[in-house]
């Protein structure tokens, strides 16, 4: 897809560097940067960019809102503000020129991005309602009948050049003049009422110089989305020469048939008894039949029970006169349900009676299935984020109790009465991070390690450790594609999915049973996707994971995937198994779908995406062994006092000077009014205002040889670059001993 260019006016040089910086993180092309109003007039026209990011005060005598004006004068550009002012006068005189958007400085670079694609969404939609008007006008104007459009009442508002040629009226002089004093009619009395709207009549037409044109006429009110009456449309087809009007009406009927037997929407006749009389493939198609005769002379209440019931399609059809946009259940051949919209009308007797009824449906079913979908992928985004969130601050505590258990131990004696309470302090606190890890792999927040592996290997190596997990009355099969294509993965964590689905089948299969893993390559194709909603087109590794238990109802597999849902009893289990799945695989870029019947077995499908790059050696850098003390000064920037305070406390008992900062705020004044080095920043990711992502960077601009550590207990995706964090950064994933920080903080401190 071709970059959208973006061309950025502002005249402070550091401003517009940072904001090109960010443009072409965001995946833009940036033409061009204009410090004035008049380069950047001149610019913008000979770039000719898709969007302009405008400063309104700019340096020259022109500043952004007359660049702005100047600009649109010949070249219509979407324009978007970017100021630090936002007082009255200055808004009044940015809307003049109708911007696409206003945004305040300072900004978020996600607030730019939302901005920008707004703009460029809004200017192609104008451009889209544009060109709809003109080919609306260039139509009416062309076409071959004459049109008259009035207001409520029935003043002309519009009338196209056929309608002067009947009346032989000037267009001007009829627009604004009532319509019978500019379209009259020998016969007057025959007029059309809307509740017979689009029917034709025959009508004798006087010409303004008297000559006299039989035409056909219709009349369509105009309604709001209220309701309301605005208008009519009349529509006056002229058939002065019989000969004409019969061949008129046999083109009619010739586009009629056409337009219904390809027509893509599904049409039908039936009688008031239901019965289908006529039908195009389309509706014989949505109801499961390969041909129209299969379902013509079939009953309408064979596919749609409610036909006949209490305020049923029928009653309201009869009371109603027709049904716009009506929202029902259908069901095919299979008996298998199909969600459908419906306009109905009703063709009646003069007695009153519903003698038959016509009908154009259109199949909802598979969009219904992908707004089903939507919703409960929504759903889980949501509950993951509130899982990072508790899991967020629960290692930040945990962090903490950890860390302090850890200090204790390292002051109590081996005999002391409470080194075996702090002990089981220190167990609790490692139990309760194994359960927020298991939180942070659900919600896609922890920090993979991805290799690029032969699943074939993983598979093997885990086989010997699942048949000690299964008893002997299920049976583990693997087969497994001898060419299998390359995948991008974290190891530990595909075997962690594998274990956990292997579980879930030895607890189906309490009998005993079949367990199989499978891997092969596949490349999606559009028939797959329509099965698994949300594959994208390309080659992948399939990994299934199949048992023969018990499998499970339609309304369990919904819930599947949700944190804390289990089928198990009570005690039995926390219900993280599937959603930590799911969690991994989501973040490892692949997708997972459960099949199950019950009484049959179930299949879990994990596609993962192929990668064509070579696997990297395993070979492990050999461990650095390195003094446990230090003097090096150290800024530690952490928002949770306790845990902050917890790691001051282990980094002053090591000798290091720590300067502690509880925002990136006070970390950067601490840079500025601290002249001696600073060897290394240990900040946390998550912080309010500014991360630590953002404010080691601002820290690197201002001390180049600082070393960074990142510490966090959970991050967005957005915080880190697609391969991980950047290079000559290091992390650690809270909570930690104070073991684990002190080896990493030598390894860091003494790399060259």
């Amino acid at each position: 897809m071709e970059k959208k260019r973006i061309f950025i006016v502002e005249d402070e040089n550091i401003v517009s560097l940072d904001m090109r910086k960010r443009l072409e993180k965001l995946g833009y092309e940036v033409p061009g940067i204009a410090s004035s109003g008049e380069e950047a007039v001149a610019m913008v026209l000979e770039s000719r960019p898709d969007l302009v990011l405008m400063d309104i005060k700019l340096s020259g005598k022109m500043d952004g809102v007359e660049a702005a004006a100047e600009i649109l004068k010949t070249y219509a550009v979407p324009i978007v503000y970017i100021t630090a002012y936002a007082e009255n006068t200055t808004l009044k005189r940015a809307k003049i020129t109708e911007p696409f958007g206003y945004i305040l400085k300072p900004f978020e670079e996600r607030e730019l991005h939302i901005n920008i694609e707004i703009a460029l969404y809004r200017h192609k939609t104008q451009n889209i309602i544009k060109e709809r008007e003109q080919l609306l006008f260039t139509t009416l104007q062309s076409i071959g009948d004459a049109v008259v459009v009035t207001d409520n009442e029935d003043n002309i508002r519009f009338f196209n050049p056929k309608a002067a040629a009947f009346t032989g009226v000037d267009r001007a002089k009829a627009l604004g003049k009532k319509l019978n004093d500019i379209v009259k009619f020998i016969d007057t009395g025959n007029d059309i009422s809307p509740e017979k709207t689009r029917n034709r009549q025959f009508k004798q037409l006087v010409t303004k110089n008297g000559e006299k044109r039989f035409i056909k006429s219709s009349v369509a009110p105009i309604m709001s989305m209220t309701e309301q009456n605005m208008g009519k449309v009349y529509v006056y087809h002229d058939v002065t020469a019989h000969e004409l009007a019969k061949q008129a009406l046999h083109r009619s009927e010739e586009r009629y048939r056409h337009f219904f037997e390809d027509d893509l929407t599904g049409d039908f006749i039936a009688t008031a008894g239901g019965i289908i009389l006529i039908c195009n493939q389309a509706f014989a198609s949505i109801l499961g039949y390969e041909s129209v005769e299969q379902v013509e002379k079939k009953n309408l209440s064979l596919f749609f029970p409610a036909l006949f019931e209490k305020n049923g399609l029928i009653e309201q059809l009869k009371k109603n006169k027709r049904l716009k946009q009506y929202n029902t259940k259908f069901m095919n051949k299979n008996r298998q349900p199909l969600y459908i919209t419906a306009n109905i009308v009703g063709e009646f007797l003069k007695s009153g009676e519903l003698k038959r009824f016509k009908g154009y449906i259109i199949d909802n079913t598979e969009q219904k299935k992908i707004e089903a979908q939507l919703i409960q992928s929504n759903k889980m985004e949501g509950i993951g984020r509130l899982a990072g969130g508790i899991a967020h601050d629960f290692n930040n505590l945990l962090g903490a109790i950890i860390g302090y258990s850890d200090l204790i131990l390292e002051t109590v004696g081996e005999d002391d009465s409470i080194r075996n309470d702090v002990v089981s302090i220190l167990k609790a606190g490692k139990k309760a991070a194994i359960l927020t890890k298991q939180l942070l792999a659900f919600s896609r927040r922890q920090v993979l390690q991805p290799k690029i592996i032969n699943l074939n290997t993983l598979i093997l190596d885990l086989e010997r450790m699942l048949k000690r997990l299964l008893p002997e009355n299920i049976l583990l099969f693997t087969i497994l594609d001898d060419k299998l294509w390359q995948v991008k993965i974290d190891p530990v964590q595909i075997e962690q999915v594998l274990i956990n689905l292997a579980l879930n089948a030895r607890d189906a299969m309490r009998e005993g049973g079949k367990l199989t893993i499978e891997s092969l390559n596949i490349t999606i194709t559009e028939q797959i996707r329509e099965k698994f909603i949300g594959l994208k087109n390309g080659p992948y590794v399939l990994l299934r994971v199949s048992d023969t238990g018990h499998g499970m109802a339609n309304e369990l597999k919904e819930k599947i995937f949700e944190p804390f849902f289990t089928t198990k009893a009570p005690g039995k289990g926390t219900g993280l198994g599937l959603s930590t799945a799911y969690g991994i695989i989501k973040q490892s870029d692949g997708f997972i779908f459960v099949e199950s019947t019950p009484g049959v077995g179930t299949n879990f499908n994990i596609y993962l995406p192929r990668v064509e790059e070579e696997a990297a050696s395993d070979e492990e850098p050999a461990e650095v062994q390195a003094p446990i003390k230090g003097t090096e000064s150290i800024l530690l920037v952490e928002d949770e006092d306790i845990f902050r305070e917890m790691v001051y406390k282990v980094l002053g008992k090591y000798g290091y000077n720590v300067l502690e900062a509880s925002n990136a705020g006070e970390a950067l004044l601490i840079c500025e009014q601290y002249k001696d080095p600073i060897h290394l920043l240990i900040t946390d990711i998550v912080m309010p205002h500014l991360s630590g992502i953002k404010l080691s960077e601002r820290l690197l601009a201002l001390r180049p040889n600082i070393k960074i550590l990142f510490i966090s207990g959970y991050f967005e995706n957005e915080y880190v670059e697609k391969d991980g964090f950047k290079k000559g950064t290091f992390f650690l994933q809270k909570p930690f001993s104070i073991v684990t920080l002190e080896k990493k903080i030598r390894e860091i401190l003494d790399l060259v």
